[in-house]
């Protein structure tokens, strides 16, 4: 049994989903940052096309409005409205302010406003109204883009004040519909970035799904080897495995047959002697007259001693699978005779013909259920299902659970925790399991012991 046949398969299937999502999520994240600056430096770059467009027209409808508009107009105050000079600068104000959908206000250079298309007007940025050059500045109020020009009145080289023009509504509607167009435009490379992305993940992940997958089966025993693909690191990775798998095979036939080999020394070491001892105690029990108590224990020792030492040299006797068509309901009857108590859930496949040794299965079978009576347990209950050319049996009891620490180690020739024990019968029962291409798990649930057996049929 490999190391990692103890284990959940689930955990790994587990673990791989969320490695596939948690790369889409880090590749999305990072897309998503990227379309939010390319987004910010798209925005301005038209923002600074239409705005060089916007302003080469402000500054000639300003040039036109220049020459049209005298100094003095520079001079008025607010409470000059009303008066016939106020009211015909209002008129040259408004005449250009209707044509072009703006507003306009006059200002002197301190900042001060003159006259304004714009009732309660005030300059926030008085500072601005000092220099003598243009400005202009484009920002979006309650979503709405509003454009502001200020450039100076110039009369004989010297600034007398300042034009201010301001753009809202329809007159930026190019900024409006830019901006919409921006961000569909945004979410479909978007949506389609992140297909891609998905697209990406899956196809990162799949040559894992299809590693962790080859490696149950070889837990299973329904595979051998990984199957590598392409020529990377991770086709490397897969054939490391390979090699890893193939060296722990010929480590754990080699530790089985090492095992074999000084069992079988030592059962004919003990075996000798122990022969001789039971004839001895014999002819001593014959010297008394056929009633001696120490030789009656002697003989019972002795017996003991010899069968132990005929399970040492079963163990380490190799046996080929002899296989035969027999029915599933063969195969247990002699299980049923001998454990009266054992109990065969309901469905299970009586009369379906399988090629199996029925006589070393019955054995490995046996053990498990001789070893949960012996536990303590009270009820015992097998399951067997016959699916793709495959008996799966699944033997539970309501004995203690086995220690996870001691679980681990149940398979392993020679370990046991019970007084007197050998040790060495579920050992033999995997290994009559795996020379059929089975496989065999200790997997508890619900709070009992449970044996899961896999066999091709």
């Amino acid at each position: 049994m490999f190391p990692w046949e103890q284990g959940s398969h689930s955990d790994g299937m587990k673990y791989k989903k969320i490695f596939k999502w948690e790369l889409f999520a880090g590749v999305s994240v990072v897309l998503l940052i990227n379309f939010i600056l390319l987004n910010l430096f798209v925005s301005a770059i038209f923002k600074n096309v239409l705005d060089r467009e916007i302003n080469g027209r402000l500054k000639v409808i300003s040039e036109t409005l220049a020459m049209e508009l005298p100094a003095q107009a520079f001079m008025l105050i607010p409470e000059d409205a009303g008066t016939v000079y106020y009211d015909s600068v209002m008129k040259v104000l408004k005449k250009t302010a209707d044509a072009w959908s703006m507003n306009i206000t006059l200002t002197d250079t301190k900042g001060r406003v003159c006259i304004s298309t714009v009732p309660g007007f005030k300059l926030l940025d008085n500072y601005l109204a000092g220099f003598d050059s243009t400005h202009s500045v484009t920002f979006f109020e309650n979503g709405r883009p509003v454009k502001v020009y200020m450039t100076p009145y110039m009369l004989d080289g010297l600034a007398s004040g300042n034009i201010i023009m301001e753009l809202r509504g329809e007159a930026l509607s190019a900024f409006d519909s830019v901006k919409k167009l921006q961000t569909v435009i945004m979410a479909v490379l978007f949506t389609f970035a992140l297909l891609i992305t998905l697209s990406f993940s899956f196809m990162m992940t799949k040559r894992i799904d299809d590693t962790v997958t080859a490696m149950e089966n070889i837990s299973t025993g329904k595979s051998d080897s990984v199957r590598v693909s392409g020529i990377d690191e991770f086709a490397m990775l897969q054939n490391q495995l390979n090699g890893m798998v193939n060296k722990l095979k010929e480590t754990e036939e080699t530790r089985y047959r090492e095992i074999q080999i000084v069992a079988m020394g030592l059962a004919h070491e003990i075996k000798n002697p122990a022969a001789a001892i039971y004839s001895l105690a014999e002819l001593l029990k014959r010297r008394h007259g056929g009633s001696d108590e120490t030789s009656d224990k002697i003989l019972s020792e002795v017996s003991r001693l010899n069968s132990i030492t005929e399970k040492f040299i079963h163990f380490a006797r190799e046996k080929n699978v002899s296989r035969e068509t027999v029915t599933v309901g063969e195969l247990m009857e002699p299980l049923v005779t001998r454990y009266g108590l054992l109990r065969i859930e309901p469905g299970w496949p009586a009369k379906s013909r399988i090629s199996v040794d029925s006589v070393l299965l019955e054995r490995a079978f046996g053990n498990i259920i001789k070893n949960a009576y012996e536990a303590g347990a009270k009820n015992v209950s097998m399951k067997l299902c016959l699916e793709n050319g495959t008996l799966s049996a699944s033997i539970s009891d309501d004995a203690g659970l086995i220690p996870a620490d001691i679980a681990k180690k149940i398979f392993i020739p020679f370990f046991t925790t019970k007084s007197g024990g050998m040790g060495i019968g579920l050992a033999i029962t995997r290994n009559i399991i795996e020379k059929h291409g089975g496989s065999i798990r200790y997997s508890p649930q619900d709070g009992k012991n449970r044996f899961e057996i896999k066999i091709p049929v």
